[in-house]
């Protein structure tokens, strides 16, 4: 990986393993503020991690990053609406002691 300045997004490459004990990475973007960004593809070799973390910090911006977010909070709160709508008002035989 590249340095860069504190300014800048960078990228990181964490190394994990999954149930069956094997070893894989996945590259997460960190912005400035401090903000993460998980990527999801998993990859078996450290250094085609390092080569999406780079692919990834040149096309990912903040604003799609705050695009999503918005669209994932609009989503939730369609789906509030609707599950409040569905919910059945206690009777009288759901009050007895």
């Amino acid at each position: 990986m590249t340095t860069q300045s504190s300014d800048k997004p960078r990228g990181t490459v964490q190394k994990f393993k999954d149930a069956r004990g094997r070893t894989y990475y996945r590259a997460r973007i960190t912005f400035p503020d401090g903000e993460r960004l998980e990527l999801k593809p998993r990859f078996d070799r450290r250094e085609r991690a390092e080569e999406y973390a780079d692919e990834a910090m040149a096309s990912v911006t903040r604003d799609d990053v705050e695009d999503i977010r918005d669209m994932l909070d609009l989503a939730i709160r369609e789906q509030d609406k609707r599950t409040a709508c569905n919910v059945a008002p206690a009777t009288s035989s759901s009050r007895r002691r």
